[in-house]
This record gives structure tokens, sequence and C-alpha cells, in this order.
């Protein structure tokens, strides 16, 4: 009849883990391999979570990964997230020349890589169960990577005869910090497959400072109506913008 009481203690657990994704390939271009997993752990009241992710393809360079964190034991939600996110982008040709005084057929794998670094912490407080403010702060590398791989194939025996690597130079990297500030407001109710009544609103204005400067504004607007149940008429108004003396810089990717 007795039941002993013992303070709270937030010990962290492994919630979840996702399925691992792991894909095999082969091609003219050789043996490929790529793999994703992630895991959450969270205590037993869920105040705190953590959160990590990793994902490599078949060259080491293109290694993704992520640790996030969240409190939101308080009203006011905070955290704070590290990652490295590689974004690759490839291209194929081939050409016939001459290598070692023979014909040969050159096949080259062009990989144009975004390899994006982000330290940051972030924060949001709610005013209503509709409505919340957010703020998050950071700093963020934007690298950039261009790697030939060629493989030289011999017209007369159709053998491979020669494997280059080649690193091609490309524009320096971007270094800047940030600061974002958001008003959301969020009213929609949803169906079996998307928001079918209410409307949402969002507001972003992102300065940044650094080796690059510009200011990026968002603007977000949905509105959901039902004249005749159970058809759904949807509206939506978006701008996004990048303004600055740096907006236009051809290092980044267009809007």
């Amino acid at each position: 009849t007795n039941f002993a009481i013992s303070a709270y203690k937030p010990k962290l657990a492994l919630d979840y883990v996702s399925p691992a994704s792991i894909g095999v390939g082969v091609d003219r271009f050789g043996t490929y391999a790529a793999g994703g997993i992630s895991a959450f752990w969270s205590d037993m009241l869920g105040t705190r979570t953590i959160v990590t992710t990793a994902f490599t393809g078949s060259h080491l360079v293109d290694t993704s990964g992520a640790l996030g964190y969240l409190n939101n034991k308080g009203r006011f939600n905070w955290g704070a997230a590290a990652q490295r996110i590689v974004y690759p982008y490839p291209y194929y040709y081939l050409y016939e020349d001459e290598f070692a005084g023979e014909p040969a057929i050159f096949e080259v794998q062009d990989i144009y890589r975004l390899i994006n670094y982000d330290l940051s912490v972030f924060g949001s407080y709610p005013f209503s169960q509709v409505s919340r403010f957010s703020l998050s702060t950071g700093f963020r590398i934007q690298d950039f990577q261009r790697t030939l791989y060629t493989r030289i194939y011999s017209m007369a025996s159709g053998g491979l005869i020669a494997y280059e690597k080649e690193s091609v130079p490309t524009p320096p990297a971007l270094a800047y910090g940030y600061l974002t500030a958001g008003y959301y407001y969020d009213t929609g109710i949803f169906g079996a497959t998307s928001p079918i009544l209410g409307q949402n609103i969002g507001l972003a204005v992102s300065p940044a400072i650094g080796s690059i400067n510009f200011v990026t504004v968002s603007a977000d607007f949905r509105k959901y109506f039902m004249p005749l149940r159970p058809f759904t008429l949807a509206f939506r108004a978006l701008h996004l913008g990048r303004y600055g003396k740096d907006a236009e810089d051809n290092r980044f990717y267009p809007l």
C-alpha cells in the first residue's frame, strides 16, 4: 500500500531507429553502394530529444550527417544542430581521343558538389495553439568541389587501360553568420490527404553577414474553402526573394 517516491531522472533512451537504406548498383561506370540511417533518443516524458542521421554515397566525400537537440520542457522550445550536407550534381559524357598513341574512348563522370556546413541554435515561442514566433542564428559555410573521374578504354580490345581522378578549381567558399526571425499562424484542418479548411500564414526574414552579405525574405499565405462538401478550393500566394548587394552572386544556386 506504500509507494516509493523518487525524483524524476530525465535519462535519454533510444526511441526509434529508422530502417537502414542500402543500395548497390552496377553500370558501365563501375559498382556503387550507398546507404543511410537515423536514430532518435528522448527521455520518458519527451521533454528532451536528440536526433542523429547519417548517409554515405559511393564516394567518401559525399558522406552527410546531422546531429540535433531539442528541449521542449517549457513553453519556450529551444535547441541546437550541427550538420554537414552534401548536394552532388553529377554529369556524364564520353568522347573519342588518343591515349598512349592508340585510339581510345574516354568516359567521364563529372561531379559538382555543394557542401554545406552549419552550426545553429534556435527557439520557438507559441502565442497560442495556432500562432508562434521562431528565432534562429548560426554560422554557415557553403563550400564547392568539382571532380572528374575518367575511365579510358582501348578501342581495339575494349578493355580498361587507365583511370584518372582530377580536381577542378571551384569558386571560393561562402562563409557567413545568419539570423532568422519568423512568425507563423496556422488554423488549417487536415482531411485524409491535405488541409480542407482554414488558413496558413508564414513570414520570415533572414539577414546574413560575412564573406557575403544578403537578406532572404519569405512570405507564404494559404487559404482553404469548402463551398460544397466534400470539395475544397485551395489558394496560395508565395514570395521568396534574396536581396542586398551580394544577392545576385553566381555562387548561389538559383532560386
